[in-house]
């Protein structure tokens, strides 16, 4: 009888997705899983180079899933490097789910992860926006122990913003952080300074918090590369320009996220994010300001940028780019004399400005779609 060759796969496959969202999934599919990924007839030399980026959806019957990376046969544990959990049905979690999460989160804790994310989704599988009760001390302490990561992401809630601050300052490697936390205590603002290799922030919900403890341990820490998305109000306009000119010359990347903007005009008048305190910035990315907003900060520039990037959002009609007064107009001052990249994107609007645009600018970017800041570390 002539022996069965288990054909080999391609080193190339990296990412591996595991969708679990379906309540009454039987739970033995995990160990099936978990049994053909770590096939002993499989090469190791093969086996070694696959999955290193791993993305798992997870319902109800998650927990065996933990067995793909702490059992005797889980040879492929020690080459993922890229974790990404979205945890469904987040708003109607129960303690036995939450249970589940944390016993995965310790099973995952022997993994060597350089880049992990954690993020709470409804139902209907929309992110961010709903999240269950606080993670428990346990789970906060196990994600903790992940000491190699660099790239964390976290939409989940918190009790306190020490709870967060903690968590963000016992990784010691951590580079980059993308947080939208929804904290219900953030009364004290914690001294602990977060880890010295820490360089970008992005900050997506909870943001005047988080946005005070960085306030509160200036000067001494390194983050130079901020993301803020933020709601159009008053108090976060005022505080946002308060908490960028605090950082000085020491931001060299800042990028501005208005979501949620009224239809209407603009009912805060001319009132815009200053920035004419970060002497230091190159670079600088706009996404969905108001047109007034848009000016108003363009305006405050008192940095020699590099790179501007600019999403015009759902507010600017065609007549209000195309006309080379427009352009000139949102990029007067010298200031931006020294352009090397400038991209502009609307989605669904045709934008024939190249011939309006400054000779000075070295590449010219025009997208159908608005421009996407990639923060995926290549390691």
């Amino acid at each position: 009888m002539s022996s069965i060759v288990m054909p080999s796969f391609p080193a190339e496959i990296t990412d591996l997705f595991i969708d679990n969202c379906y309540e009454g999934l039987d739970s033995s599919c995990a160990t099936l899983i978990s049994c053909s990924l770590v096939c002993k007839q499989w090469v190791s030399a093969t086996r070694r180079q696959l999955f290193s980026d791993v993305t798992i959806s997870m319902g109800r019957g998650i927990l065996q899933f933990g067995d793909l990376f702490h059992s005797p046969n889980a040879t492929i544990t020690p080459f993922v490097k890229s974790m990404s959990i979205v945890a469904a049905d987040a708003n109607r979690q129960t303690g036995t789910q939450e249970k589940s999460l944390v016993q995965l989160l310790s099973k995952l804790a022997v993994v060597p992860f350089h880049s992990f994310s954690l993020e709470f989704a409804d139902g209907e599988g929309s992110t961010k926006e709903r999240s269950p009760e606080p993670l428990s001390t346990f789970a906060r302490d196990i994600i903790g122990s992940y000491h190699q990561v660099v790239d964390l992401t976290l939409h989940c809630d918190f009790g306190t913003l020490s709870e967060l601050v903690d968590l963000v300052c016992s990784l010691p490697s951590l580079t980059f952080v993308d947080l939208s936390p929804r904290i219900e205590d953030s009364s004290i603002c914690p001294e602990r300074c977060p880890p010295a290799t820490l360089q970008k922030v992005k900050i997506e919900r909870g943001l005047l918090p988080v946005l005070d403890w960085i306030s509160n341990i200036t000067p001494d820490h390194s983050i130079s590369d901020i993301f803020l998305v933020y709601a159009l109000t008053a108090d976060n306009t005022t505080k946002i320009s308060q908490f960028l000119k605090s950082q000085g010359n020491k931001l060299t990347e800042l990028a501005l996220k208005s979501k949620d903007v009224p239809k209407r005009r603009n009912p805060f008048g001319k009132a815009h994010i200053d920035i004419s305190g970060n002497t230091g910035l190159h670079t600088l990315e706009l996404h969905s300001l108001h047109p007034e907003h848009l000016k108003g900060t363009l305006d405050s520039v008192s940095a020699t940028l590099s790179e501007l990037n600019i999403d015009l959002g759902p507010h600017f009609r065609g007549d209000e780019v195309v006309g080379s007064e427009r352009v000139n107009e949102m990029l007067f001052g010298p200031h931006f004399l020294q352009l090397k990249n400038l991209t502009i994107g609307r989605k669904k609007i045709a934008l024939p400005v190249s011939e309006a645009v400054p000779s000075f600018v070295g590449n010219l970017h025009l997208l159908d779609t608005p421009p996407r800041r990639a923060y995926r570390l290549l390691l």
